[in-house]
């Protein structure tokens, strides 16, 4: 006998050029985790995020604190060239603090 299921598929067409569209990218690097043993790297879970952070909406009726932050930070990676925001999902904290001060210093 067949074991069944708790969960179904629900497809989601996103048209390329929206707004969520580059969330769903920006997510996806700037929640990377990288395995400590293996060094593989995996990108951020964003459908997780998403189907947790629908769910409190429609349990509380609000937004999580968590949602808007992580919306703010998508908001402020905008400010960052395609190049420094892919930097920054490579880089350490530290090593992108690094880059950041070199390129301050090359342009003065």
């Amino acid at each position: 006998m067949p074991a069944t299921s708790n969960s179904f598929e629900f497809p989601l067409k996103v048209k390329r050029d929206t707004k969520f569209a580059k969330f769903l990218d920006w997510y996806g690097l700037a929640y990377q985790t990288t395995n400590p043993d293996t060094g593989r790297k995996r990108k951020g879970n964003v459908k997780a995020f998403i189907l947790d952070e629908l769910e409190t909406i429609l349990t509380t009726g609000k937004a999580s604190s968590n949602l808007l932050d992580v919306a703010d930070e998508f908001k402020q990676s905008g400010a960052l060239s395609p190049e420094l925001q892919k930097a920054k999902a490579n880089l350490s904290d530290a090593e992108f603090s690094q880059l950041v001060a070199l390129m301050e210093k090359a342009g003065s």
